[in-house]
């Protein structure tokens, strides 16, 4: 039916919208009001997996106004008028997936927005879908087609796909989510994170989805509850010039004192070879802090938690069969005695054709010989291998060695904050030789791509990418491509 085409073509586009500010920006009073509705509902579910919001204001200025893509004629923009002439753009569309508990297996996801004009809703989805019967109870309508059920009133649209079942069921849930949009519930962290929302905001209930996730592999583990649970919000910003993505973690407060990371990465900096490298990763763990959480949180080993989860032996055949070997020889010996949380790599290519590159491990006394023994054919293959009761190093140049007072390494002041946090890297895309590596089609894309920067911590993270062109929108600058890449391919 083309009412599912319809409605998922909408939703699609809804993921694609826009921001242009490169700050936060003050939130109206309406918007904050709609904002609370949202939050009062997700805060009275209690099987809540995922949510997460689409903001739609700039979508058709950035995709279709400003971009190639909406005058190429590839976009039916009657139905995209249609929908928007009804749906109210201005404010965000919120959605959810929840654990539908006893009444099925699967999961049900809802979707939820603001509305210009419900009689104009309706007739447009009747023009999609001539057959479907709407049925009016009150001031809501209902259209119920299936596992598809979709509610408005005079404020609200609400799409919830579930399982089929019955008319008064689907009607007793629809109703309900309208009810729980105006009630007084209010989850702190969840109003947190759409306060920081972007163009588009995803966000997992790690304990749920957990939980969930053990329930359908038939496991017996124990349920994890509230206590050790986090919330993760992933934000997603198309700005001017770059593309954003950027994590935050919302822990129980029994978990906020868990980090296993230590305060930044720059000492690793000195392990990195010598030169302006096109490309780098850092990382630095600390060993001790994670071998008291799990001596604490986790005192079974890996191997035996799996053996008693209860889940399927075709799981457990990809469990590697000496894991319960290893696990005891770092428990006898201590972790520290293997590896001690660093680990850096860069990459190099100054001559702009090939690539070279150095490695560096952070190890202990312990996996010293065995790294010495499985490593002994390869080591004569690169320009320098070191090996100690400390680290491993290699170098594959020697242009790029260990780093000296002749000859430093030296990164681009463009990636100044490489080394501020725990997890730090950075790609200079316009040096790194990718020739033979990217397919044909996506040269028009790479070619409008300048670098990106990455940082994570135990609380937060983001990876940032960055176009040559500062002064467009970067999505603008994307859906500027797909004309190009469409009729290239036809043609």
């Amino acid at each position: 039916m083309r009412i599912g085409v319809s409605i998922l073509f909408s939703i699609s586009l809804l993921f694609s919208c826009t921001n242009e500010n490169d700050s936060i920006e003050a939130i109206s009073q309406s918007k904050k009001s709609w904002q609370k509705e949202a939050v009062a509902f997700l805060s009275n579910q209690d099987g809540l997996l995922t949510f997460g919001s689409i903001n739609m204001d700039l979508l058709l200025k950035k995709i279709i106004k400003d971009s190639d893509l909406g005058s190429s004629g590839l976009i039916p923009m009657s139905m995209i008028d249609d929908y928007t002439d009804c749906i109210d753009t201005k404010y965000p569309i919120y959605f959810a997936v929840r654990d539908a508990k006893q009444s099925s297996n699967n999961p049900e996801s809802i979707v939820f927005g603001k509305i210009i004009d419900a009689e104009a809703l309706v007739e447009t989805i009747k023009l999609d879908a001539p057959l479907l019967k709407i049925e009016k109870e009150g001031k809501i309508k209902y259209l119920l087609d299936g596992e598809l059920k979709i509610a408005i009133n005079e404020q609200y649209f609400v799409a919830l796909m579930s399982d089929e079942e019955s008319k008064k069921t689907s009607k007793q849930k629809l109703n309900q989510i309208f009810k729980e949009l105006n009630s007084k519930q209010n989850n702190q962290d969840i109003d947190d994170i759409f306060s920081h929302s972007k163009d588009f905001t995803f966000a997992i209930n790690s304990a749920a989805m957990s939980n969930y996730s053990a329930k359908m592999m038939g496991s017996s583990l124990t349920p994890i509850d509230e206590e050790f649970n986090a919330l993760v919000a992933i934000h997603l910003s198309f700005d001017k010039g770059s593309i954003k993505v950027s994590g935050k973690n919302y822990p129980s407060k029994e978990m906020e004192s868990w980090n296993i990371f230590r305060k930044d990465s720059k000492s690793l900096l000195s392990t990195l070879g010598s030169g302006n490298p096109v490309g780098a990763i850092a990382m630095n763990i600390d060993v001790e802090a994670y071998e008291r959480l799990q001596k604490k949180y986790f005192p079974q080993s890996i191997a035996n938690t799996i053996q008693d989860s209860g889940l399927d032996d075709a799981f457990k055949d990809y469990i590697p069969d000496n894991l319960a070997v290893i696990e005891a020889l770092i428990k006898k010996e201590g972790m520290n005695s293997f590896i001690n949380g660093g680990f850096s790599a860069a990459v190099y290519a100054d001559d702009g054709i090939h690539s070279e590159y150095s490695l560096h491990l952070g190890i202990g006394p312990s996996l010293r010989p065995i790294l010495a023994d499985e490593l002994e054919y390869y080591k004569d293959l690169f320009y320098q291998f070191d090996l100690n009761d400390n680290k491993l190093s290699i170098y594959s140049s020697g242009n790029n060695g260990p780093q000296s007072q002749d000859t430093p390494l030296t990164i681009a002041k463009r990636f100044s904050t490489f080394g501020n946090d725990p997890v730090s890297g950075f790609i200079d895309l316009e040096r790194l030789p990718l020739e033979g590596i990217i397919p044909e089609y996506a040269d028009p894309f790479m070619a409008i791509l300048s670098n990106c920067m990455f940082n994570a911590s135990m609380k937060e993270g983001a990876f940032i990418l960055n176009m040559k062109n500062k002064e467009i929108n970067s999505l603008t600058q994307i859906c500027n491509q797909i004309p190009k890449l469409i009729m290239g391919s036809i043609l």
